[in-house]
């Protein structure tokens, strides 16, 4: 990294403190389901208006979902929302679920978040046009580390699902699975509306992971240089390796085979 830190500072560093913030991401979110396991986590409420508070964490996952070609779209079916809520449970919820609903959706998809509220409760609904959950499987779904046998699930760790469940049933709350597969996915999560808690606002500090290093660019085309094709599915890999190499190759990068096949005849980005 001192031999050549403009190229590391640019690259690889943010790479680094990606990498670094999901290690620690995945560490708290074993912390609390330990802690939810044992009743020992608390709540923070706060009543403020959920809406748009929602919003914001769904415009959070729009950079991802574009990047992904998967169109998300949040639509709120009541104007505004006062009540009780925990910001940072909420927060857990609604990521866990888009998160999930990007991974499992195709490009070209469209993932949908809908705010309502039903008979006292607000209604969250995350649903996507994804490959779905298979119906032996869908029994399993909220169990704590469990992975099926798909090559994305497998990429994941079984927590988040979990997490979800039990944040929401801590305030409260149910979730409804609704999946058919090769249709998509349904999630819908439902909160009691009560207003007892004391007035504030939530810390808007979300920070937005889905940025550089999910879009490779190929080095600069040149004569001089030999060509190397990468075809590599995780994205980190794929820039780290692209990052040894472009000083003495062009490097044409992919994320699969077919892709690949593509990007031998012409540079691409992804």
């Amino acid at each position: 990294m001192e031999a050549d830190a403009q190229k590391w500072s640019t690259k690889a560093i943010p790479l680094i403190k990606k990498n670094t913030h999901q290690l620690l991401d995945l560490v708290n979110q074993v912390l609390a389901l330990r802690k939810l396991a044992s009743g020992t986590l608390p709540v923070h409420w706060i009543q403020s208006d959920i809406v748009p508070y929602l919003h914001y964490i769904a415009e959070s996952y729009t950079f991802l979902a574009e990047s992904k070609d998967i169109q998300l779209n949040t639509q709120s079916r009541v104007s505004g929302l006062i009540m009780d809520y925990d910001p940072d449970k909420l927060l857990r919820i609604v990521s866990n679920l888009l998160s999930n609903a990007i991974k499992f959706t195709p490009a070209g998809g469209r993932i949908d978040l809908i705010i309502s509220e039903e008979k006292g409760h607000l209604q969250i609904t995350v649903s996507d046009t994804g490959r779905g959950i298979p119906q032996e499987e869908q029994k399993h779904i909220f169990d704590p580390f469990y992975q099926s046998d798909e090559k994305d699930a497998q990429e994941g760790t079984g927590i988040g699902l979990a997490i979800v469940q039990q944040m929401t049933q801590l305030l409260g709350g149910t979730i409804i699975l609704e999946s058919t597969p090769q249709e998509g996915t349904t999630f819908r999560v439902m909160l009691p509306v009560h207003r007892n808690a004391s007035l504030g606002k939530p810390e808007q500090t979300i920070e937005n992971r889905h940025t550089s290093s999910d879009e490779v660019a190929t080095s600069p085309l040149s004569n001089d240089l030999p060509t190397v094709l990468i075809i590599e599915d995780n994205p980190d890999i794929r820039t780290y390796l692209q990052m040894l190499l472009e000083d003495r190759y062009h490097c044409l990068v992919a994320e699969e085979g077919e892709q690949g096949g593509r990007s031998y005849w012409m540079p691409c980005r992804m």
